[in-house]
């Protein structure tokens, strides 16, 4: 008889993956519009999960929840294994959630520095005396961390849409978070700016953080994501590697049908997406 009864002894399981966001049969109602219907999706640490979906799908309203805006109806929302017993902004943070939105608010006439440290800036020593030194060196430390070349002093008008948001993901890092939600960031962006940004979730995703990235173009999935979730009325359709799908079989997720022949002929599929998006 073999002996091979002991070889599952030297197997060693892939080990789980570090669960960042759990949401589990998660619904929301804004009077008798259903936003989600028994939602239940997980991010992980060190990948970038797209979100799909066409407008009122309900990623918004995901968001909302996730980022303390709002509390879901039912259901279980778990930020690194916790809850966030009374939902809000700043509880989310306490969390570890940051967000960077297709136009970050910012405080135009303050320099990057003051915008990121904004609300909370250090003390020198027992002092009430703001330690701007201790600021300075700390945004340089995330510049060089982020591979971002921005001068700390520079006033934020004087900066570009693209460059906005690179600070606002300063400014989250700056508070050690464990998830990044990118809203609709390239949206605005002109197509180096969009590289630039790419990179930068790159290395934050190599360096332990969980990205989810919600976007309506299908191009983006396939160049920066691992997993993509589909939503559609408020339902989550399916999550799959993004080595598993095509751009037609995400777009039959999205609206419910096949890719018929005239949305083939478009110049892209996601020209044809944003199209159906107003």
């Amino acid at each position: 008889m073999s002996g091979g009864g002991n070889n599952g002894d030297r197997i060693s399981a892939a080990p789980p993956p570090n669960v960042v966001l759990s949401a589990s049969n998660v619904n929301k109602s804004y009077g008798a519009t259903q936003a989600l219907r028994d939602v239940s999706l997980e991010v992980h640490a060190g990948e970038v999960h797209c979100l799909l979906g066409e407008n009122g799908a309900g990623k918004s309203t995901l968001v909302k929840i996730i980022t303390g805006l709002a509390a879901q109806d039912s259901g279980v929302l778990l930020i690194n294994g916790k809850t966030m017993e009374t939902p809000s902004v700043s509880a989310a943070r306490a969390s570890g959630v940051g967000v960077v939105y297709q136009h970050p608010v910012v405080f135009p006439d303050l320099t990057v520095v003051e915008n990121i440290y904004a609300g909370r800036q250090p003390r020198r020593g027992g002092w009430p005396i703001v330690d701007f030194a201790r600021m300075r060196a700390s945004v340089r430390a995330l510049f060089d961390r982020m591979d971002v070349r921005i001068d700390p002093e520079a006033r934020m008008a004087a900066l570009s849409i693209g460059e906005r948001q690179l600070v606002e993901i300063a400014k989250a890092l700056s508070e050690d978070i464990k998830i990044l939600i990118l809203d609709e960031p390239t949206a605005a962006l002109p197509d180096k700016e969009v590289s630039s940004l790419f990179a930068i979730v790159r290395r934050l995703a190599k360096s332990g953080v969980a990205i989810l990235f919600i976007s309506h173009r299908l191009d983006e999935v396939f160049d920066i994501g691992d997993r993509v979730t589909v939503f559609r009325d408020g339902r989550k359709v399916a999550t799959e590697r993004v080595a598993d799908v095509s751009k037609d079989g995400l777009i039959e997720m999205m609206v419910g049908r096949k890719v018929d022949e005239a949305a083939r002929q478009q110049p892209s599929d996601a020209t044809w997406v944003s199209s159906r998006m107003p």
